[in-house]
């Protein structure tokens, strides 16, 4: 079933007409109504107009509603040809002021204001309401809310505008994020509370309601929550979290990463330096070693040497774009920005010769696609690593300590259409060609050898 035709049907069984439908989303006009109904709009505007009827405290939609108005949305989609997905990635690299949704907070604040410690585990489908309200609900709480979201499949083609939605969700350490596989059991739409007040745990089982208020039923035995735990177990986490303070941590990360970008074309957005782009023997004497652990220390340096060969040696492209702000930083103090434990900052010659050895494997090798770019909005949020067959990483621009959350997408056609815009947007837009590149790295080489004359 199309989604007009699903569209019709809900209104007829509703007995509602299209002026209507139209106050109830704020659409505006019956018109926009009626090409709905006719699939006379494309895929994108059905899930906006979606998403405002689901969000419509007015709105009678059952959750087997909204379930058979996104299967619908599919059929849409098969049937519109390619996606174009230029406004979600923009939302991505240029993520405004996220709005937030109350709805939900209103209704469980009362009963959480005194909770010492609270846990959610939601199975729902993706939303942009879906993550605005666990935002609310992160934001209020703080340190005391954990969430533990468990989403049905996201197809490729809704990748982007998924990941737009769900990236402040995705990248904060108190959630952690999953994917159910396609044809997974699944308990639908439903949410489990638990929190403890004083020394006493307590349950709720929330159900969403057409009206869009939820139903709270107490679970005064518990156990729900360990058992829908369970049931959770087949789904694949799509973010992680990581001590970079940690040996074994970073080498973890670094290993995930390695895992991805291995022999394969690869898109990095990076405000400073990558580690995978630095001659190994002078990453291997930043590391302090008087805290040496050797066992993971050897597998930090192998992992570190399988990277840097990888990128070096590799018969396929890499884009690497940089912020010119970033590598200036980088040459003026020797520290990077992406904080990893016990790696001392790199001494004035060694900022030369890793720019130097960048400089020279850029002009020498023409798989290697380098740009550094003045927009420095497009670094605040995160950095990026698409890697064609395999997937997306993503990792946040900034974060507090050594503790951060990463998201790995292993979506082969999300990688494939990232890289599409990376190099067909990004870089025409928003970067300097090839050769100004070059000559600013030159030109900040020479700058540090002007300045070491001048010093003496």
């Amino acid at each position: 079933m199309t989604f007009g035709k699903c569209l019709d049907q809900w209104m007829l069984d509703h007995d509602l007409s299209a002026a209507e439908v139209a106050a109830i989303t704020g659409t505006g006009s019956t018109t926009t109504i009626s090409r709905l109904r006719h699939d006379q709009c494309t895929p994108k505007r059905c899930l906006t107009f979606l998403e405002s009827l689901l969000a419509a405290q007015d709105a009678p939609v059952s959750p087997q509603e909204e379930t058979r108005f996104r299967a619908s949305l599919n059929v849409n989609r098969m049937q519109s040809g390619p996606v174009d997905h230029e406004e979600a990635f923009h939302r991505i690299f240029f993520p405004a002021a996220g709005s937030r949704t109350d709805l939900l907070l209103r209704q469980l604040q009362p009963l959480l204001e005194d909770a010492l410690e609270i846990h959610v585990l939601t199975f729902q489908h993706s939303s942009t309401v879906l993550f605005q309200d666990l935002m609310s609900l992160l934001d209020t709480f703080g340190d005391r809310m954990h969430v533990q979201c468990c989403l049905h499949m996201v197809q490729s083609e809704e990748m982007p505008g998924f990941i737009a939605d769900a990236m402040p969700v995705l990248c904060d350490t108190r959630c952690r994020v999953s994917m159910l596989p396609e044809h997974a059991s699944s308990p639908g739409d439903l949410s489990i509370l638990r929190c403890r007040k004083r020394d006493a745990w307590q349950e709720w089982l929330l159900l969403a309601q057409p009206s869009k208020k939820i139903r709270m039923m107490s679970l005064p035995d518990g156990g729900l929550y360990d058992f829908f735990q369970q049931v959770a177990v087949d789904a694949k986490d799509l973010n992680y979290v990581y001590d970079l303070s940690d040996f074994r941590s970073c080498a973890e990360h670094l290993e995930a990463l390695y895992q991805m970008e291995k022999d394969t074309e690869t898109c990095i957005m990076q405000e400073d330096l990558p580690f995978a782009c630095m001659p190994i023997d002078i990453l291997h004497a930043a590391f302090r070693s008087e805290r040496e652990d050797h066992g993971t220390m050897v597998d930090l340096r192998r992992i570190s040497y399988l990277r840097c060969t990888n990128m070096l040696t590799k018969k396929r492209a890499t884009h690497l774009l940089m912020s010119c702000r970033g590598v200036e930083n980088f040459m003026a103090t020797g520290q990077l920005k992406r904080k990893v434990m016990e790696l001392r900052p790199f001494t004035v010659e060694e900022r030369k010769s890793i720019l130097s050895a960048l400089i020279a494997y850029a002009e020498q090798n023409e798989h290697f696609d380098l740009h550094l770019s003045g927009e420095d909005q497009l670094f605040v949020s995160h950095n990026v690593s698409a890697n064609l067959g395999h997937g997306v990483a993503l990792m946040p621009g900034s974060y507090e300590g050594y503790l951060h959350c990463d998201t790995f997408v292993h979506d082969a056609g999300f990688a494939r259409s990232l890289r599409r815009y990376f190099c067909k947007t990004l870089i025409p837009c928003y970067a300097m060609s090839k050769e100004d590149s070059i000559a600013f790295l030159k030109h900040l080489v020479g700058d540090q050898n002007t300045g070491e004359k001048q010093s003496t």
